[in-house]
This record gives C-alpha cells, sequence and structure tokens, in this order.
C-alpha cells in the first residue's frame, strides 16, 4: 500500500523524529510513490550561518554561459535600492563613464535636506555651460548651494588654486578701454597682500632670509656700520689671499711666533739675485784693507787660531774623529688629540711646534679611508697617504700645521701625537 503520510518517521536512538514532506512528480513517478523533502535554506562561511531571510537575503551572482564571466543587471528597480561595495565594508562605490571620458550628468546634482553634502574630489571637468537658478537651456543646472556642516573658508587659513585655462563662453569680452577690473586683499580694501619665498620655501623677510637684489649701471648711497674688529675666513681653511693696490700703501704682514711668518713651498724657491748690488761705504772699505782697523787684527788672530781646523777636516774625511754623546735635549712639550675627517681638506693642527716628529693614526671604527699629506691635499683630493682604517703612520715634521687630511667619503676619525 502507498504511503499517504506527508511526514517520514525515523528512528533516533530509541526515539523518533519527524521530516517534513511533500508529494510530487519525479522523473514521471507517480506523486504517490516519492516524498519531496521540505528544507530551509542556511548560507555563510564554515563559522558561520544565515538563515535566508528578508533581512539576511541569500547573496546571488548572476552568471553567463562561461562560468567565470559576471553579468551585470538591468532594467528598472521600484522601491528602495541600496548599493554597496562588495570589499570591506564602509568603502566608496565609484560612478565612472567609459574609458577616456567624464561620466556625462545632466539634471541637478543636490543632498539631502540637512543631511551631509555631496562632496566632490579630484578633477571637476565642465564641458557645458553652467547655468544658476533652474532649468530652461542645455547644460547643468547648478541650484544655489547650502552650507549644512563644515565650516566657511576663510581668507586667512585657506587657499583656492585655479589651474588650466578658464575660458568664456557667454557674454561678452572685458574691453580695456571701458571696463575695469578690481582685485579687494583680504580686508575689502585695495592692498592685496603678498608673501615672498625663496627656492626652498622659506618665507623672505628682514633678518635671517633677506630678498638678493642685483642693481646693474645703478649707483646707491648706503650707511653701513662695521665694528672695530672685523674678521674675514676663507672657506674650508683655504689660504686667504690679501693684495694692496697699485701705488698703495705696504700692507703689513705678522705671524703668530713674535711676528714671525712661516713661510713653506711645495717646490724649491728661487733665491738668486739677478741684479748687481753697489755697496758705496767709505767706513766699510777702510775697516776691511787698513791695516790700522781693528777688524784687520781680529782676522789675523782668527787665522792664527784656526790652524788645527784643517786636520780636524781630514780626520773627520778619514773617520778618525770619535765624539761621546753626553746628554741629548729632550722635548718639554706633546700635542696629542682626535679630529674630525671629511672629504672636505682638514688641517690636522694650527700652529704647533714639534721637535721630533708626529705620529698620525685612522681609528679602528672608521668605514672608509683617510688621507694624510701636505698643502697639496687641498687642490687634489688624492694627493695623500692613505689610511684604512687602524693604520698610522709616523712623519719627521718641525710643526704639525704643515699636515692635512682628507676621507675618502663620510665623517672619519684621525688621532695624532707628537712632540
Amino acid at each position: 500500500m502507498a504511503d499517504t503520510d506527508r511526514d517520514l518517521t525515523i528512528d533516533v536512538s530509541g526515539n523518533t523524529a519527524s521530516i517534513a514532506t511533500d508529494y510530487l512528480f519525479v522523473n514521471g513517478i507517480s506523486a504517490d510513490a516519492a516524498h519531496i523533502q521540505l528544507a530551509k535554506m542556511v548560507w555563510g562561511t564554515s563559522a558561520e550561518a544565515f538563515r535566508v531571510s528578508q533581512s539576511t537575503p541569500l547573496p546571488v551572482n548572476i552568471y553567463s554561459t562561461n562560468p567565470s564571466t559576471v553579468l551585470g543587471v538591468s532594467g528598472t528597480v521600484s522601491g528602495t535600492l541600496n548599493v554597496i561595495n562588495s570589499g570591506t565594508a564602509g568603502n566608496y562605490v565609484y560612478i565612472r563613464g567609459s574609458t577616456g571620458y567624464q561620466l556625462p550628468v545632466t539634471g541637478n546634482i543636490q543632498g539631502i535636506t540637512n543631511g551631509v553634502p555631496v562632496g566632490v574630489t579630484g578633477t571637476l571637468s565642465i564641458n557645458q555651460p553652467v547655468i544658476v537658478g533652474g532649468a530652461g537651456s542645455a547644460g547643468i543646472t547648478v541650484n544655489p548651494v547650502a552650507v549644512t556642516g563644515g565650516r566657511y573658508i576663510s581668507s586667512s587659513t585657506d587657499s583656492i588654486s585655479v589651474t588650466g585655462s578658464v575660458s568664456v563662453s557667454g557674454g561678452r569680452v572685458l574691453n580695456a578701454v571701458t571696463d575695469t577690473v578690481s582685485v579687494l586683499g583680504s580686508d575689502l580694501g585695495g592692498k592685496v597682500l603678498t608673501r615672498l619665498y625663496d627656492s626652498s620655501g622659506v618665507t623672505l623677510n628682514s633678518t635671517s632670509n633677506a630678498l638678493n637684489v642685483y642693481l646693474t649701471n645703478a649707483g646707491f648711497t648706503a650707511t653701513v656700520n662695521v665694528g672695530a674688529s672685523v674678521g674675514v675666513f676663507n672657506y674650508n681653511d683655504i689660504p686667504l689671499v690679501v693684495a694692496g693696490t697699485t701705488s698703495g700703501g705696504a700692507i703689513v704682514v705678522k705671524g703668530e711666533n713674535g711676528d714671525a711668518i712661516e713661510v713653506t713651498a711645495t717646490t724649491p724657491l728661487d733665491v738668486n739675485v739677478t741684479n748687481d748690488i753697489d755697496i758705496d761705504d767709505t767706513a766699510i772699505v777702510n775697516a776691511l784693507t787698513l791695516e790700522s782697523n781693528p777688524l784687520i787684527s781680529r782676522l789675523t788672530d782668527i787665522k792664527t787660531n784656526t790652524s788645527f781646523i784643517s786636520s780636524l777636516k781630514t780626520d773627520v774625511t778619514n773617520g778618525n774623529l770619535r765624539a761621546k754623546i753626553s746628554e741629548i735635549t729632550r722635548p718639554s712639550k706633546i700635542a696629542s688629540g682626535s679630529i674630525s675627517v671629511t672629504p672636505s681638506t682638514t688641517q690636522v693642527r694650527t700652529n704647533t711646534p714639534l721637535q721630533v716628529g708626529i705620529t698620525l693614526k685612522a681609528n679602528s671604527t672608521n668605514t672608509a679611508i683617510v688621507f694624510v699629506g701636505g698643502v697639496s691635499l687641498i687642490t687634489n683630493p688624492t694627493d695623500g697617504y692613505p689610511l684604512e682604517a687602524g693604520e698610522s703612520i709616523y712623519i719627521e715634521c718641525n710643526n704639525a700645521n704643515l699636515l692635512y687630511a682628507r676621507s675618502s667619503e663620510g665623517t672619519q676619525r684621525l688621532s695624532f701625537i707628537g712632540s
């Protein structure tokens, strides 16, 4: 006998449970022979489950015959339609035109009453005439705009930039003879406040960042206050050239050691005298020629008392002369320190007399080569002796200011000790 009960009863561990079904035709089998189960749909990930209802409808994608192509939906939708982004909640839904074209907009663009104003970001291109205050002609109608939130634009804190070409498609062109254009400042007066900036964006002022002005073929009178002591320094310790004027007064130059000036040269100095010097002094001539003059008698005594020099010379030449050193005078001062060395030439020390010499050592933590040498290192970056990290060199010289140093790159350290 065919089953006539729409529900199926199953045994569950000694108890019974009912499964709701209905009778339908399935593959041509009569309704009296088959049960069709009634089920509610649930959707969601493995960690969640949502019953299909009006509040949690079943998500559906519409595909074409190609399973990889999702079809769009067209037609008329009645009632309220919410459009949301399929990505993270809160993302924007973008409305765009076709590739390379703006989205055409006709009619009114406005927000809702007491709602959030319509914001426009990016580039806004208007290719049609703009008609303010109602429709009636082709183009975009822009109704009066009311501010429902935010703040008003302030001339002291805000700025509006207009870029590109601005053209007039209606009205008439201004005439320079009959029309005038007024530009008002922030106080609605005739003065427009303007700020000047340098190339780095810093505002020009009268103290630290003044405006540089070049004067061509123009003279001016200025009052300049100069201090009692004026110092002149050259860049990067390069010697400062001082020259006088033709037929002017001599320039007095003094050194640091009792006004003595130390003179050094990288090549031999020419000290030959090319001009004849005539000395006409009777007293000097008489002192050298008259036998009655004390100078002659003193020279005679010297000749007599130095006769043994010739034999002393012979002993020195033949190696027969012996000498005994009874005492060596040691230096009374030691100069030591450490300096930072950069790719710009640095003098090891200012005027520091030495009797023996000086030892230079590149610090073990250096990351680049340090070159040491003479004054020629200023003009030639590699004209020096290279010291890698931890290396040292001893140099015999009479003053530490003869030595210069520079690094191949970055800031390095150079230590020294001398006497």
